[in-house]
């Protein structure tokens, strides 16, 4: 059992997790709508192609519709890529969402972490990012990094996406870019570069955006339409559910739902970060919805016995020990935990 994540809520006592970052606003109506009106469609097998939810996001993403692809939430996306690529080198700049190891030692590959440091607050210098784009040369067949990252929640430079697609279109490097945190910013996803870039997948999420983790459904968008296929046939028969397809569109429908969430999110981050300075935290870092940051000794456990869960980053590759990350949640759950951290420092 993989216990690296947040999210336990089922082996302690929780009344309150920050350790996901979820849509602060829950999900929306609508989609709530849709999963109580397909109620029938449970009782037949879904669309193994998810036809029309693959059309949806095609049209929403601009992009053609072969080059897009639905999975039981965006870690299966991983493992799938990894599965199709068969890679024997790979590199992964870290730190980083672990799925990305896991996936990538399942399948028997040599990984190698470029690692971003502390004391350059976790991005890149000029120097370093010189240093990146030379290492890009070592024929790497796979390169994962996100924007924001998880979990520093910091938005990689355009320019500097664009030149390692262009590198690793010479050496043949699938980039695996993940954006499913992106939609909680103002940054433009790279979802159209695929047009360009035969070599690139992009990598989002209902999950988060939507408040849909446990219906599980991400999507994959990648310049090859031939990996797509490949990770298509390579992918379990129906491994998308019914219900998922319907609140996937649903949610596609929604067109205002996310710039409210943004800014809800932006305005609720400042008020959080303002709380953390004001504790005594400091390289506190986050675009997206959390805030990572460097904290007290056992936080967490503190913070646990005040029934509220928060993520320990320590077991991140190259993370230095004391750093945490907290979702962006409610007005009523951020206050809550302020409080909670005044009686932590106090105490």
């Amino acid at each position: 059992m993989n216990d690296c994540h947040g999210g336990d809520i089922y082996r302690q006592h929780v009344e309150l997790d920050f350790s996901v970052n979820l849509n602060p606003l829950g999900m929306p109506e609508n989609v709530k709508e849709a999963v109580i009106s397909h109620i029938d469609s449970y009782m037949t097998y879904p669309d193994c192609h998810s036809q029309n939810l693959r059309a949806a996001l095609a049209d929403k993403e601009q992009v053609p519709f072969e080059t897009v692809l639905c999975g039981n939430g965006a870690t299966e996306l991983i493992y799938q890529a990894v599965w199709a690529r068969r890679p024997k080198k790979a590199l992964i700049l870290a730190p980083a969402f672990m799925e990305y190891e896991s996936a990538l030692s399942a399948a028997g590959c040599e990984i190698t972490y470029f690692v971003l440091k502390e004391e350059n607050g976790f991005q890149f210098t000029n120097e370093e990012q010189a240093r990146f784009l030379k290492e890009l040369q070592n024929q790497y067949d796979m390169l994962f990094f996100a924007s924001p990252s998880n979990p520093c929640g910091i938005i990689l430079k355009h320019d500097l996406i664009l030149e390692t697609c262009h590198i690793c279109e010479i050496t043949g490097t699938l980039v695996f870019l993940d954006e499913c945190f992106l939609d909680f910013t103002k940054q433009e996803s790279f979802a159209q570069e695929v047009r360009r870039y035969r070599q690139l997948f992009i990598l989002k999420s209902f999950t988060k955006n939507y408040c849909m983790a446990g219906l599980r459904l991400g999507y994959g968008i990648c310049g090859d339409a031939e990996m797509i296929e490949h990770m298509r046939r390579i992918s379990p028969c129906w491994n998308v559910s019914s219900v998922a397809q319907a609140a996937g569109e649903a949610a596609l429908h929604n067109k205002e739902y996310m710039k409210t969430t943004r800014d809800y999110v932006r305005k609720e981050r400042i008020f959080l970060k303002e709380q953390l300075v004001k504790f005594g935290f400091n390289n506190i870092f986050g675009e997206a919805n959390y805030l990572f940051f460097k904290g007290v000794p056992k936080l967490r456990e503190r913070l646990l016995a005040r029934g509220i869960l928060i993520r320990n980053c320590d077991d991140y590759y190259g993370m230095p020990a004391g750093y945490y990350r907290i979702a962006i949640k409610s007005h009523e759950d951020n206050i809550r935990l302020t409080k909670a951290l005044e009686e932590c420092i106090d105490g």
